[in-house]
């Protein structure tokens, strides 16, 4: 699980340095993988 948590937390790290974070898709992209580590931090999985 901490292999898939810091995974999720690269690809975050690399939208926010390196997209705009004023388009919405950027914003959606952050969104669904801020709810997909609080899953896994939640559920163990």
């Amino acid at each position: 699980m901490e292999e898939e948590l810091l995974d999720l937390l690269y690809k975050q790290t690399r939208l926010v340095t390196e997209c705009d974070l004023s388009d919405p898709l950027v914003q959606d992209n952050l969104l669904e993988l801020s709810n997909q580590m609080q899953h896994k931090i939640i559920n163990g999985r």
